[in-house]
């Protein structure tokens, strides 16, 4: 069949560069100024945001041990997790954060 089983190359997905430089432009040139332009019409508050979240428990597939001994991690199987979200403001670079405490799993 003239077929053979090899290792996949991967590639990035992203568009080409001019394509990409196109719509970078379009969105500094018109859609920006326009979300300017708005919010100074409605007294608007511009805000940019990301949000992150943190695993609280170490790894517990994985772990370094001797030779030849199983490694046994003690667990309370209680998974916490913490997550934020910040923001800050345009206009002055005030700071608008949330923080959570979440539990996802808890021992029966």
């Amino acid at each position: 069949m003239g077929l053979s089983y090899q290792k996949a190359r991967f590639i990035s997905v992203r568009p080409d560069e001019y394509e990409y430089e196109k719509a970078r432009q379009e969105w500094t040139d018109i859609t920006w100024p326009h979300i300017l332009k708005e919010a100074k019409k409605t007294n608007a508050v511009i805000l940019f945001g990301d949000e992150v979240s943190f695993a609280m428990w170490g790894s517990l597939a994985r772990t370094w041990v001797h030779q030849s001994k199983q490694p046994v991690v003690k667990t309370t199987w209680i998974r916490k997790g913490l997550k934020m979200f910040d923001a800050i403001e345009f206009k002055g670079g005030n700071f608008q954060d949330m923080e959570s405490l979440a539990y996802s799993q808890q021992s029966q």
